[in-house]
């Protein structure tokens, strides 16, 4: 019975000093409670600066819902009902009608001759000659590629490969002449400005052409 008292003796003994300063009048000795406290503490952030990055990430919120907001307008646009995109070959169609009158005009058969040996030289002065009359020099050019068609039961057809540059849009395109009609085929179209939708490709090359072409006085 003694051994037993005073083992429990002992533990009560323990229990009593635990958690406590060893040496209380020691500054550098402290509780491990005591410690993790002034830890929480010292890692407290300044307000000011808890402030200035409160603001900056409300900032950054507001930046990012009005790119939401216009993205999100922008489709809206782009969907909208009874909006259609106008066809590109019909706008190069449009803008190029008096060059396709003015090389009509020109010598077929001699047209067809100089395809035929490939005379990319005199081709070329021969758009030149059309072009310079309705656009600006240097916008719109010989791409150094012809063909034509022949068939026996019908007009020949002249297709020329015309090269469209000016105002931040390049357009690759062939130009087909008939008798009566003219057409546009398109090859490629690049665009200096990124993320454009369809539309808005439509109206940037609209623009261009209109810009570039020579204005009667």
């Amino acid at each position: 019975m003694e051994s037993v008292f005073h083992d429990a003796a002992i533990l009560e003994e323990h229990r009593r000093f635990d958690g406590t300063m060893v040496q209380p009048g020691c500054p550098g000795l402290t509780s491990p409670l005591t410690a993790s406290r002034k830890s929480r503490a010292a890692n407290v952030p300044d307000s000011s600066r808890s402030r200035a990055a409160l603001a900056e990430i409300v900032d950054l919120i507001q930046q990012r819902k009005a790119r939401c907001a216009h993205r999100r307008q922008r489709i809206r646009r782009s969907a909208a009902p009874g909006r259609t995109v106008p066809a590109r070959e019909q706008i190069i169609a449009d803008a190029l009608a008096d060059v396709a009158s003015e090389l009509r005009l020109s010598d077929a058969a001699e047209l067809i001759l100089l395809i035929q040996n490939d005379h990319a030289a005199n081709i070329a002065d021969l758009v030149n000659s059309s072009t310079e009359l309705f656009f600006k020099s240097g916008t719109l050019r010989y791409a150094l590629s012809a063909r034509f068609t022949a068939p026996w039961d019908a007009t020949p057809v002249v297709e020329i490969d015309m090269e469209f540059r000016h105002a931040a849009v390049c357009a690759f395109f062939r130009l087909k002449i008939g008798r009566r009609r003219a057409g546009v085929e398109i090859i490629d179209i690049l665009y200096d400005e990124q993320g454009l939708d369809d539309f808005a490709k439509a109206e940037r090359l609209s623009a261009a052409l209109e810009s570039a072409r020579v204005r009667s006085r």
